[in-house]
C-alpha cells in the first residue's frame, strides 16, 4: 500500500505489490485530472525517475511542475491537449504566475471555443488586479465572444479578479468593472437572462465604493418598481455592502427603501438604518 502525500495535505492511497513511478502517475493523473507528465514523485527529498521501481509500504510526496504543464499549452499538440493543459493550470498555477498567464493568452486568440473558455477561466484564476493592463483589454474582449461559454466564463473572469482589488488597483481593472457594468444594457445581454443575471451577480461581488457608474445602475434597478423581485433584492443587498464600506450614496438610497412592498428589501433598508444608527 502506497500513500501519497499532496501538497494540499491530502492523502491517496494506492494498494498495489509493487508498480513503477510511471504507473503511479498514470493513477494519480486519472485521478486528479492532471497530465502525467507534470507530475512528481519525491521520496526523502529525492524526485524519483519514472522507470523506478515503488515498494509497496512506500510514502511519497506529489508536486506538480507548472513549467511542464506550460510546456502543453502548444497547439502544435492538437487542440485537446492544449485545452487540457489550459485547465489543469488553473487548478495548480499560483496566483499571479507571470509564466502562466503568458502561455495561455495566445489561447483568447484560438479558432476552438472550448479553449478560448477554459483559458478565460484559467486567466480569471491565476491574475491578479494589478496585472499588466494588456490582460483585462483581451479578457474585456472575450465579452463580445461569439460564443456565449466564452462571454459567461469573461464575465466571472473579470468579477472574481476584480473581487480581491481595491481602489488602489490599475485603472484597467476598473476599466474592466465599466465594461461589466455597460453590458447590463446591453441587448444582447438582456435578451439572455441568465447571461444577464450572472453578469448583474458578478458585479455585486466585485463592485468597490468608488464604482460610481456601477453604484448608478444599480441603485436605477433598486428604485424601478417594475423590475425583476430577485434583481431588486440582488442589487439591495449589493448596496448594503457598499453602504457599511461607507458609501453615503448607497446608504441613503438604501434608506429611502423602508417602506418597499417588498419584504426582504424593507428589511435590508432597515438594516442599513441600524448601522448608521437612525
Amino acid at each position: 500500500m502506497v500513500e501519497i502525500r499532496l501538497l494540499s495535505g491530502k492523502t491517496i492511497t494506492i494498494t498495489s505489490l509493487l508498480m513503477t513511478c510511471r504507473d503511479i502517475k498514470k493513477l494519480l493523473a486519472a485521478t486528479l485530472g492532471l497530465p502525467a507528465v507534470c507530475l512528481e514523485l519525491v521520496a526523502d527529498d529525492i524526485v524519483l525517475h519514472d522507470c523506478e521501481e515503488v515498494e509497496a509500504s512506500a510514502s511519497l510526496l506529489m508536486t506538480v511542475s507548472t513549467e511542464k504543464v506550460c510546456a502543453l499549452v502548444d497547439l502544435k499538440e492538437g487542440v485537446v491537449c492544449c485545452r487540457d493543459a489550459v485547465d489543469a493550470l488553473s487548478r495548480v498555477a499560483r496566483k499571479g504566475d507571470k509564466h502562466v498567464t503568458d502561455s495561455v493568452r495566445p489561447c483568447l486568440k484560438n479558432a476552438n471555443a472550448d479553449l478560448r473558455a477554459s483559458a478565460v477561466c484559467t486567466l480569471g484564476k491565476v491574475v491578479c488586479p494589478d496585472a499588466d493592463e494588456a490582460v483585462f483589454v483581451e479578457l474585456s474582449e472575450a465579452l463580445d465572444d461569439a460564443e456565449l461559454s466564452v462571454r459567461i466564463a469573461a464575465v466571472e473572469a473579470l468579477a472574481d479578479i476584480a473581487y480581491e482589488a481595491n481602489p488602489a488597483t490599475t485603472v484597467a481593472m476598473d476599466n474592466a468593472i465599466n465594461d461589466l457594468t455597460k453590458l447590463l444594457e446591453s441587448d444582447e445581454f438582456q435578451s439572455d437572462k441568465n447571461l444577464w443575471l450572472r453578469n448583474l451577480r458578478a458585479l455585486a461581488k466585485a463592485m468597490k465604493t468608488h464604482h460610481d457608474a456601477t453604484i448608478s445602475a444599480f441603485i436605477f434597478r433598486l428604485e424601478n418598481l417594475k423590475e425583476d423581485c430577485l434583481v431588486r433584492r440582488m442589487v439591495a443587498g449589493a448596496l448594503i455592502r457598499i453602504a457599511r464600506n461607507g458609501n453615503t450614496r448607497a446608504a441613503n438610497v438604501l434608506q429611502a427603501q423602508r417602506d418597499d412592498s417588498d419584504i426582504v428589501i424593507r428589511r435590508t433598508a432597515l438594516k442599513c438604518c441600524s448601522d448608521r444608527g437612525t
